[in-house]
């Protein structure tokens, strides 16, 4: 029995051979043609994400060409011990004001602080439009400013008067070099943007982002939106594009 087991092996071991060799070749080019439809369809995916991150960029300039900066956040700036406003810089866009502040610290006691506000840009996913620089300045002497979303302090100095001799050489621009260089492409971008689209070319977009917040806010909230921007629906699918526009806006 053993010498016929043999036998049999031998007599189909080139058969199982060329067998398992053809089904390595077959399986391969399955596995070939897999991994190109794959690769196809991951850079299919990948151009439409650019089209949809494009199209998300411009629709987000559209719905900001009617904001200003808020510039009542400069009201409520305050400090405990002395303060010294300097410079301001303002362009439509971004509005943003130079001083020196007492900080309280026992030595390099007086600190360049520039606070204002952009309306491009900000926290979480606006940031891949603009990273706003933002920094903590709660002091021994209580630096304080609400409203504003840009608040940095780039350097402290022992005197206020070297503080106020860098910023004489310097400015606002060339403190926050890095910054402006960053900003100056966003705000190309805006007025590309606001020059060659309306939101209108994207209504049906809008419309679906418009129709999601709706749905996510209060019937009491609803009905003074519509009462407060002078809306003609309480329905998003019966609101004319500028209503809509209005609502997108705001979100």
């Amino acid at each position: 029995n053993r010498e016929k087991i043999t036998e049999i092996r031998e007599r189909y071991h080139k058969t199982i051979s060329d067998l398992e060799n053809q089904m390595h070749i077959e399986t391969g080019k399955i596995q070939d043609d897999t991994d190109e439809t794959d690769k196809k369809t991951d850079s299919e995916i990948g151009e439409l994400q650019k089209i949809i991150q494009k199209t998300e960029r411009i629709t987000y300039y559209l719905k900001r060409k009617y904001h200003t900066p808020d510039t009542k956040c400069f009201e409520s700036i305050k400090n405990h011990g002395h303060m010294e406003f300097l410079e301001k810089y303002s362009d439509g866009i971004m509005s943003l004001q130079l001083y020196v502040a007492e900080n309280g610290r026992p030595t390099n006691k007086y600190s360049i602080v520039i606070v204002g506000d952009c309306i491009l840009g900000g926290n979480d996913y606006k940031e891949s439009i603009l990273k706003l620089p933002y920094q903590y300045t709660g002091w021994r002497n209580g630096f304080d400013c609400s409203g504003n979303n840009i608040q940095v302090t780039p350097r402290h100095f022992k005197s206020i008067q070297d503080a106020k001799q860098y910023c004489a050489k310097n400015g606002i621009c060339q403190i926050l070099k890095e910054f402006f260089a960053e900003y100056e492409k966003a705000k190309s971008e805006y007025d590309e943007a606001n020059s060659k689209y309306c939101l209108a070319d994207f209504e049906e977009i809008i419309r679906t982002q418009v129709s999601k917040h709706w749905e996510s806010i209060s019937q009491s909230r609803q009905a003074e939106m519509v009462q407060n921007l002078g809306l003609s629906s309480s329905d998003v699918s019966e609101m004319s594009c500028d209503d809509v526009a209005k609502i997108a806006m705001l979100i």
